[in-house]
């Protein structure tokens, strides 16, 4: 819906166009960087106690922050208005922060011109240090957004929009240390930090090729050394990485897949998943009103994705190992089950150490990799890369044994002429894995819908279409609210075989 502009509105900015225009080009002839804007603060300061707002400086604890408040004549909303006047180091107003200034103090003083009786509250927040200090992070984490039901900025642009889509930004600050020797004397005594500074920056370079066109990866050398004639002991490296917001925001979840780990996840010819995983995400994302883009890959794709920023999250039977945990979060295990190592039909095996000597084969990557070499020392070790070569080469003779998840050894044993010679208890839960640096709020939604399906029974339903075997004793302890469906259901009472 378009609103147009009430007219004495209008007026009133028109009015104060040429006061506009001489403060714009006055903190631009005085710029100032991040932290340090004492000149803008005391012009913009005097401007709207001038104009009749209440102003209150150094909040937040920073000495060129400011607020300054309007009361209307009754209750109401709490809008903000906010104003950047910051400069980039060495270049002055490159970002038009001078233009964010007087423009949103000029909107904000023509409104409280016009509309002097309005219902709640007309806020304006100064906002210093958006130039690479994070400014309003300080303030919101400091209480001054507080209160506040909607905040307004403008910036400047070559065209006029109402909205327009930005990219999110981590500042990093990459220290590399060397020793230091005289470049004349001995500089084969020295390890020059600054070259540490030109291989990251190179490598950055090539890494360009590889990320998504969302993203911005872009660095200054900001100390390489005081002197040419002095190998440099310390050199420092300022990045800002920036990506689109996460696609949580936007009401996509991006999902790494796998295309063959049956029963949890299964990608056909047309690149459509199912599987326990897969419809477990499926009804989580509908009850929480997001979508799911599914990307297929293997079990280590989905780990490096996650740790790349390709995936918010990955759908498939993951054991969430100690060692993972280091990698990425995890959500509450949503199943456990069982470690089994499959053989051909007709074989003898029956114990791990019936293995002894013989070739056995592992997901490269896998906590069956781990269970191998921890519980299976003898055995020698053979890595695929996913569920599918595993199987073929079992069935091919390649390898004379396979370790899986106890759910993926039962569908294989059901379809394949191969058996379970050893099943022993998982010593994790499957869980769904997402990006450590990613929304907070994802992870804990998706367990608290997964509570949900527990409780509405959905989790059962979806249980008793891919496993027949009753749920584990592990996994009640880390899903209470499963107890009471097993009062209903006995047969997937742990007791229940």
């Amino acid at each position: 819906m378009t609103l147009r502009v009430p007219a004495d509105l209008c007026a009133a900015v028109r009015e104060r166009r040429a006061a506009l225009d001489q403060l714009s080009l006055d903190l631009h002839g005085t710029p100032e960087t991040r932290f340090e804007e004492h000149y803008a603060v005391e012009q913009l300061a005097a401007r709207l106690a001038v104009a009749g707002f209440e102003v209150d400086k150094a909040v937040a604890g920073l000495p060129t922050a400011f607020t300054a408040t309007h009361r209307g004549s009754a209750d109401g909303p709490t809008i903000a208005v906010l104003l950047e006047y910051d400069a980039l180091p060495d270049i002055g107003h490159g970002c038009g922060h001078n233009l964010i200034a007087a423009g949103g103090l000029t909107a904000a003083v023509a409104a409280a011109s016009v509309r002097p009786g309005h219902r709640g509250t007309l806020k304006v927040i100064g906002t210093p240090g958006e130039e690479g200090g994070g400014g309003k992070i300080l303030m919101l984490e400091r209480g001054v957004f507080d209160g506040v039901d909607a905040a307004v900025m403008f910036h400047p642009a070559d065209r006029s929009l109402r909205a327009r889509h930005a990219l999110a930004a981590s500042h990093l600050r990459v220290v590399f240390r060397g020793v230091s020797a005289h470049a004349a004397k001995a500089p084969w005594d020295g390890r020059s930090a600054a070259a540490g500074t030109q291989l990251f920056l190179t490598a950055v370079d090539s890494l360009r090729q590889f990320i998504p066109p969302t993203a911005r990866v872009h660095g200054v050398v900001v100390r390489g050394g005081g002197a040419p004639n002095v190998v440099p002991d310390h050199a420092e490296v300022d990045i800002f990485v920036r990506e689109a917001t996460s696609l949580v925001q936007s009401g996509v979840i991006t999902a790494g897949t796998q295309a063959e780990q049956p029963p949890f996840a299964v990608t056909d010819a047309s690149g459509k998943p199912s599987g326990f995983a897969v419809d477990l995400m499926n009804e989580a994302a509908e009850r929480l009103g997001v979508k799911v883009q599914y990307k297929t890959t293997n079990l280590q794709g989905i780990l490096a994705g996650l740790s790349a920023g390709q995936y918010d999250i990955g759908v498939a039977g993951v054991g969430a190992t100690p060692e993972r945990k280091k990698q990425v979060a995890f959500t509450t295990p949503y199943y456990w089950g069982f470690t089994d190592v499959l053989t051909l039909k007709g074989s003898k095996q029956t114990r791990l150490s019936d293995f002894d000597g013989k070739r056995i084969g592992a997901v490269s990557g896998s906590v069956q990799e781990t269970f191998v070499n921890r519980e299976m020392p003898r055995a020698e070790l053979v890595k695929f890369k996913d569920q599918t070569a595993l199987i073929t080469q079992l069935l091919s003779g390649g390898v004379e044994g396979v370790v899986l998840g106890g759910a993926d050894a039962d569908e294989y044993a059901q379809k394949q002429p191969v058996r379970i010679a050893v099943e022993l208890d998982s010593l994790q839960g499957s869980a769904f894995p997402l990006r450590k640096d990613g929304d907070p709020k994802l992870l804990k939604d998706i367990d608290a819908a997964i509570d949900a399906m527990i409780e509405d029974g959905t989790y059962v339903r979806l249980y008793k279409k891919y496993f027949h075997d009753p749920i584990a004793k592990d996994m009640l302890r880390e899903r209470p609210k499963l107890v009471w469906q097993i009062n209903k259901h006995p047969d997937l009472s742990p007791t229940a075989n």
